[in-house]
């Protein structure tokens, strides 16, 4: 968790500095802020992601093509991952504010404090859209290779 912290306030703030000033005010504890957040964002997003993609692969039929079965396995994991991070999005969005807030500060109060500033549609869509363009590409990498290497390796 300590690495995550370091890193989302450095994205945040983009200065090293502000980690440093965190920590110097609320010792180590601090690179732990956001740690429930971070479990809760995984633990949610981790059901849709599987229900969406075993879903889908019940639903589009196998293809008789090579490059139709990878275009198959791409919608599957970019809709997965699409579906996850638009579950999971609202706790990650609390995870970062907390993660880089200069005080420590309680959830209820990043919540509210998300609320005031971009309203509910910013604690639920902040950083969406990026958030599934890039993550869908890696569930688009993720589901073809891993289909791929599951074939090669243990063929039926």
């Amino acid at each position: 968790m300590p690495v995550d912290t370091v890193k989302t306030t450095m994205q945040v703030t983009g200065k090293f500095s502000a980690v440093v000033d965190k920590v110097k005010i609320g010792g180590v504890p601090v690179l732990y802020h956001g740690s429930l957040a971070a479990a809760s964002a995984t633990f949610v997003g981790h059901y849709p992601w599987f229900f969406t993609y075993n879903l889908l692969g019940e639903k589009i039929p196998k293809q008789d093509t090579q490059l139709g079965e990878l275009g198959r396995r791409a919608i599957m994991g970019f809709s997965a991952s699409a579906i996850s991070d638009t579950c999971s999005n609202s706790i990650r969005v609390v995870k970062v504010y907390k993660q880089s807030s200069k005080e420590s500060i309680s959830y209820p109060q990043v919540v509210r404090n998300v609320i005031s500033e971009s309203g509910v549609k910013g604690l639920f869509f902040r950083g969406l859209e990026t958030k599934i363009f890039a993550n869908g590409l890696q569930g688009i990498l993720f589901s073809i290779l891993w289909k791929h290497f599951e074939e090669a390796l243990f063929p039926k």
